[in-house]
């Protein structure tokens, strides 16, 4: 019962964010809504030996039984990550919300909005019948709408809003006809009964058609081509938004979907052909197409697709090889990435710019920001000793492991590391170091209240990385279901050693400005204006 507690929390504190910010500010809301966030975190944490020594928990109440339909939790090691996914980035982004917003914005309903979605997000992970889940999946859809445009009075937020529910509901559609289709093959709608029946669901004769259908639903959410458009156009969402929903969260939905079905549809040549070439895909083109820009919040959007493309690979390898290297990547992802676009809302905040072509130099004005940026750049990048070092060496380990087409694989997965390491030189350097582009800009330093959450999550890759072992092994290799060796450092061997050259290559990438710029200039076919 307390997991249902922890799941429906921030849907009865958005029942009061109007009045309490009313009555007492948004600051005050903000620490009390970092502080039960950090608190979910905390006791979502004492499940990790409960479930090493029990196995998975379920708990089923029946509701409209005549349609299959129960109100279910299920938690196991992968339904935990994700738990601890939403609850450790919202301890920070809630925290920073409150600093973001001025007076005389409408903190109180953006609040009422968000924490609807972290309700609808915890119910995603944590539901244990999919239809019930589809709901939730939906519930997303529908508060990211209305957190992508929330600046309604601007045309480009709510073209942005529309565009983003428009993708992602009619991949909605698609994954409510494949659930459908899923539960009347397994015989039921609930999780573990689906798990489990794997090997029936392959040999259905509507196996092809369920399978295409999941992963609709899953590339719609979580951005992978063809439908990758719609997440660099929600930039016009409030940073905070962009920080919870596109980077940490609503994103990694569609991804947790591949993961959790992976049991049940995974191990076959389709799964493995389409999530295998349009996750490798994504990986490199959303590295290549963040190139092009100057806007720090586009540059990272299309970093995250890259991001959930490598996900969506790893997903896809056979025989779980790729698992462990896709919940690393998960959580060192929600860490850096989350970071990276609050940094982005600060420089905003503070100087009045988030364009590349006019910043510059800032990091006199705003040491400490630039330390956190260098931080979760590092991070970002691969180097060690930062979480996101073990995550790039674990990717790297898992294509070298796939059994055909090796080489092709390995040099994909390395263009894309190689492509995330110079988009980070990009963000890093041109908005805090060297001379400022433009020198009419007025800066202001951010106030503490706005870094705290910054740091926080910056601390973490440290943290995370230098004791990976004791921290994070026990619940990756509980969501992998099998023993795993997980340390900061493997050894000096070939995946090391392609992790060094991407890191290389891709401070070359960034050094070559004149190549760079000359990217730029290609015309390239949009896909968003194809949408219109």
């Amino acid at each position: 019962m307390d997991l249902v507690i922890v799941a429906l929390l921030p849907f009865v504190l958005a029942l009061i964010a109007p009045n309490f910010v009313r009555e007492f500010g948004r600051k005050p809301f903000a620490w009390l809504l970092g502080a039960v966030a950090l608190g979910q975190f905390a006791w979502m944490t004492t499940y990790i030996p409960v479930l090493i020594a029990e196995g998975p928990l379920s708990l089923t109440l029946p509701w409209a039984p005549s349609l299959g339909l129960s109100l279910s939790i299920y938690l196991d090691g992968l339904s935990l990550l994700m738990t601890l996914v939403v609850t450790g980035a919202a301890s920070a982004i809630m925290l920073y919300t409150g600093h973001y917003f001025e007076e005389d914005d409408p903190a109180a309903i953006f609040y009422l909005r968000l924490l609807m979605f972290m309700s609808a997000m915890l119910g995603l992970v944590l539901v244990g019948n999919v239809l019930l889940l589809f709901i939730c999946w939906e519930l997303t859809s529908i508060l990211s709408f209305l957190l992508i445009g929330f600046k309604g009075k601007y045309e480009a937020s709510r073209a942005a809003g529309m565009q983003a529910l428009v993708v992602t509901g009619a991949g909605g559609l698609a994954l409510l006809v494949g659930l459908l289709l899923l539960g009347g093959a397994a015989g039921s709608y609930e999780l573990r009964d689906i798990l489990a029946a794997g090997d029936v669901l392959r040999a259905h004769p509507w196996y092809p058609a369920i399978t295409i259908l999941v992963i609709l639903g899953a590339f719609t959410k979580s951005a992978q081509f063809p439908f990758h458009f719609w997440l660099p156009t929600a930039k016009e969402a409030p940073t905070p938004a962009s920080s919870f929903l596109h980077a940490a969260t609503m994103v990694k939905a569609g991804v947790y979907l591949l993961a959790r079905m992976y049991p049940a549809l995974g191990e076959t040549a389709l799964w493995e052909t389409v999530l295998i070439s349009f996750g490798l895909f994504t990986f490199v083109m959303g590295g290549a197409l963040g190139l092009r820009h100057t806007d720090l919040k586009t540059i990272l959007a299309y970093s995250t697709v890259s991001q959930l493309g490598a996900f969506v690979f790893l997903i896809g390898l056979p025989e779980s090889i790729g698992l462990k290297a896709a919940f690393v990547g998960i959580a060192a992802h929600a860490m850096y990435k989350g970071t990276m676009f609050l940094i982005a809302g600060t420089v905003d905040h503070s100087v009045g710019t988030r364009d590349l072509s006019r910043l510059g130099g800032l990091a006199p004005h705003m040491p400490v920001l630039a330390s956190i940026a260098v931080i979760v750049g590092l991070s970002k990048a691969g180097v060690p000793p930062l979480l996101g070092f073990v995550a790039k060496e674990t990717l790297i380990e898992a294509g070298l492991e796939v059994p055909f087409l090796t080489g092709l694989i390995t040099v994909a997965v390395v263009t894309g590391a190689t492509l995330s390491v110079a988009l980070t030189l990009v963000f890093v350097i041109e908005t805090f170091f060297g001379k400022m582009r433009d020198e009419e800009l007025h800066i202001h330093r951010p106030e503490a209240g706005i870094l705290t959450g910054q740091a926080v999550l910056a601390a973490a890759s440290i943290v995370f990385g230098l004791f990976v072992t004791d921290l994070m092994k026990p619940l990756i290799q509980f969501a992998v279901g099998e023993e795993i060796k997980l340390v900061l450092f493997p050894g000096f061997n070939l995946a090391f050693g392609l992790s060094m050259t991407a890191l290389a290559v891709g401070g070359g990438i960034y050094a070559l400005r004149g190549l760079r710029d000359a990217w730029t200039r290609i015309p390239l076919p949009s896909a968003s204006d194809a949408f219109w």
